[in-house]
This record gives C-alpha cells, sequence and structure tokens, in this order.
C-alpha cells in the first residue's frame, strides 16, 4: 500500500517551488542608467517602494535558499503585512509553515496567495496539499481543480489530484485517470507512478475477468 505523508512527495517539489512564486510587480517609473542624481531623486514614493519590497523580496529568497528558516519566516511574513495585494510572498511564507507542519497556517497563506492572484499554479497545488494534510479533501480537490483550470496539462497537479483520490477519498478510477495523466509530459516519466498504475490496474482487470467468467 503505497503512503504519502509529505508534500514533497504529495506534489511540488520544495525548491522548484521557490522560483514560481509571482515576483513582486514592477515599478511604473524607471530611472535611465545615465540619468543625473538629481532626477534619480524625484523617483515617486511608490516606485522606492515597490523596489525595495522586490529587493526585500529577493533577500527572503535568498534565506531560504539557504536555509535559515526561521529568519526567511519573519522577513516573508513582514513583506504580507507591508504589500498583502503580492502573491509571491504569501506563497513563501506558507512554504516556510508547511515545511514546519504547520498545515493551518500554511492553508491561511496559500489561501492568501491565491486570493492575490487566482492563477498562482504554486500556490493552489500547495494549498490543496496542505489542506489534504490538514484532514480537508474535500477542499483540497477543489483547490486542485482550481489548479487544472489554470493549466489542464501540468503533470504535477494530476499527479496532487491522483494521490488525493488514491489515498483519501478512495476513488480509484478517478486517481487512475489522473496518475495516467500525470505521465503524459516528456519530464513527468516516473517509474513509481507507473507502478502505482499497475496497481489500480490489477483489480479492475481481474473484476473484469470475475463477471464474464461462467460458474
Amino acid at each position: 500500500m503505497k503512503t504519502c505523508a509529505s508534500p514533497v512527495c504529495a506534489g511540488l517539489l520544495f525548491s522548484a517551488l521557490m522560483g514560481c512564486a509571482q515576483a513582486p510587480v514592477k515599478p511604473a517609473v524607471r530611472v535611465a542608467r545615465s540619468a543625473p542624481l538629481a532626477q534619480a531623486a524625484t523617483i515617486p514614493a511608490p516606485a522606492r517602494k515597490a523596489d525595495d519590497v522586490q529587493a526585500r523580496h529577493a533577500a527572503a529568497l535568498d534565506l531560504m535558499r539557504t536555509q535559515q528558516w526561521r529568519e526567511a519566516e519573519s522577513a516573508m511574513l513582514a513583506l504580507t503585512r507591508e504589500a498583502p495585494a503580492l502573491s509571491g510572498p504569501w506563497t513563501n511564507l506558507g512554504i516556510l509553515r508547511a515545511r514546519r507542519k504547520d498545515w493551518n497556517g500554511a492553508v491561511l497563506a496559500f489561501s492568501s496567495a491565491v486570493g492575490a492572484n487566482p492563477r498562482n499554479l504554486a500556490a493552489l497545488n500547495w494549498l490543496g496539499t496542505s489542506l489534504r494534510m490538514a484532514g480537508d479533501p474535500a477542499r483540497a480537490e477543489q483547490a486542485y481543480l482550481r489548479a487544472l483550470a489554470v493549466d489542464a496539462d501540468d503533470a504535477q497537479t494530476h499527479l496532487n489530484l491522483a494521490l488525493l483520490y488514491d489515498l483519501s477519498l478512495k476513488q480509484p478510477q478517478q486517481a487512475l485517470e489522473h496518475y495516467r495523466a500525470s505521465q503524459q509530459g516528456a519530464d513527468a516519466n516516473s517509474t513509481i507512478v507507473q507502478a502505482w498504475i499497475r496497481d489500480l490496474e490489477t483489480p479492475a482487470q481481474a473484476g473484469a475477468v470475475m463477471v464474464g467468467s461462467t460458474p
């Protein structure tokens, strides 16, 4: 019987996700490199603030990459308070909370990330995984289905949904459908997923033989 007790097995790899979070919006005003200092001093305050948020978000990501988890979480939390409309800091805050298995806190962060950007595929997948780990498979299913609405061919979303149907919702036919879909991508082929597909196919084939046989 397969088990999946971690978000790594359930779907998105932490290292891959850090690059998926949406970057802060670029400031509307930019100063040319050749601009005189006097001109640079007149940049409007909102543009300066956006530059500062972008730089701090990059610094917080560096903290994540160097595994300075506590400092990274504090930095991301501060960014979400200062710029709550940005999806990226919320996504990374959720990842940090999921890392220490604070699933309810992760759900809140990923929900805010999706509220800021409903097409944030990384946040939708992590929201589904966090909901599943928090014991709410019905809402997890809805999060994954929303992710498929963003990208119907995303192999990782199909795998997450397959695991949910297989392990939590006990719907083997739906699980089989999404396991197969997760294998369609050129880089998505997985030996272990192929084994899970065979596990689900074998009982179905055996049942068909029994039904068709004569006493």
